[in-house]
């Protein structure tokens, strides 16, 4: 297996990894309701749980959507665009998504390590070290970008048709 079909099969188990943890919060919202309705009980920890989860879905699915290309576009601006121009603008689309990545690595590398370190711990229903829920944003930021960074790659690479 090459590199390129390794780094495209772990984008596949963020998409997977993100799914699951979308249809988990489905089940467990639906068994909570349940237990409402029916038993007059309910699992306490729920909401927290689910808050968890949809932050991990999100990060999880972010560099997978970005992969597809199915992130939300506005493309009003570019069908106004010759081909040329708009290769340039997604070049530069690609250039500032690159940076906030980056950004985002750094900062999730640093706020992660200085919770490791600290021992932070998150009270609430359930009680969990911070850096479990931190993990998730520089491991996120890393395949943001190397995904802008091969867009970036195949934009420059891309010759614009000459009409």
């Amino acid at each position: 297996m090459n590199l390129r079909n390794l780094y495209n099969s772990i984008l596949t188990g963020c998409g997977v990894t993100a799914a699951l943890a979308i249809l988990f919060i489905v089940f467990l919202v639906s068994v909570n309701i349940f237990l409402r309705k029916f038993l007059q009980t309910s699992i306490p920890w729920t909401v927290e749980v689910c808050e968890y989860a949809l932050y991990f879905a999100t990060f999880m699915a972010a560099p997978w959507v970005l992969n597809q290309n199915a992130h939300i576009r506005v493309d009003v601006f570019t069908s106004f665009l010759t081909p040329e121009k708009s290769r340039y603008l997604n070049i530069i689309v690609d250039f500032i998504g690159l940076g906030v990545s980056i950004v985002f690595l750094v900062y999730g590398v640093e706020a992660t390590f200085a919770s490791w370190v600290g021992k932070a711990l998150i009270f609430k229903e359930l009680v969990v070290p911070e850096w479990w829920l931190l993990l998730i944003l520089p491991l996120s930021a890393l395949l943001l970008t190397i995904e802008f960074l091969s867009r970036l790659t195949a934009g420059f690479s891309s010759q614009p048709k000459i009409t």
